[in-house]
């Protein structure tokens, strides 16, 4: 990926043979990476539960609802997973998108997650042409400055140290991971400093 255009890379999966709304049964995504994957939201155990239990409805309205919430369901999947990529981390408020559950309400990002992505994506175009672990260094940094309101809203804070402290690594300042990413070039090169 280091010598492509390619800014993420998403792979799809089948839907599960259950009915969830746990998170990390319907995507997966990296805290600042660059994969992810969205199961299908095809559910017919979900399609079968909202046909019994509407009744009253006529099948077509309940077939309106039903594919209703899987377009609302696969929006909120695709942005909570891009969310991750780009920073955003799990929070208590079960009606966001980074709620680590699935809700039908969910309907935007917390305030402190539109701060990390607004200064995450700034920071992709500002740092564009530039390997990705210099971003990913420079968003720590913004995490790591806003730390203490980062952390009132988390849900889990082992994530937001993983993130901070690059996944359990250490974390490179930018002029570090660009002195690293030219290191690599020139190795790749051939060539070495004497």
């Amino acid at each position: 990926l280091e010598d492509t255009d390619v800014d993420r890379i998403i792979g799809f999966t089948s839907a599960l043979p259950s009915v969830t709304s746990d998170q990390h049964q319907l995507g997966v995504a990296e805290l600042l990476g660059r994969h992810m994957v969205l199961r299908g939201m095809n559910a017919h155990m979900e399609r079968d539960a909202i046909h019994a239990t509407l009744t009253t409805r006529s099948a077509d309205e309940r077939a309106r609802i039903y594919r209703m919430r899987m377009e609302h369901k696969e929006a909120t999947v695709l942005l909570h997973e891009l969310g991750h990529s780009f920073g955003a981390v799990h929070v208590r408020s079960g009606d966001t998108i980074m709620s680590s559950t699935y809700s039908a309400k969910a309907s935007g990002f917390t305030e402190i997650n539109d701060t990390i992505l607004e200064r995450a994506f700034a920071l992709h175009e500002e740092l564009r042409g530039e390997d990705h672990s210099v971003w990913q260094s420079a968003v720590r940094e913004e995490l790591a400055a806003r730390k203490d309101a980062v952390t009132a809203e988390v849900l889990d804070r082992r994530a937001l140290e993983a993130t901070l402290g690059g996944g359990g690594g250490t974390s490179l300042s930018i002029d570090e991971a660009r002195a690293l990413d030219e290191a690599r070039a020139m190795a790749q090169r051939g060539e070495h400093d004497a």
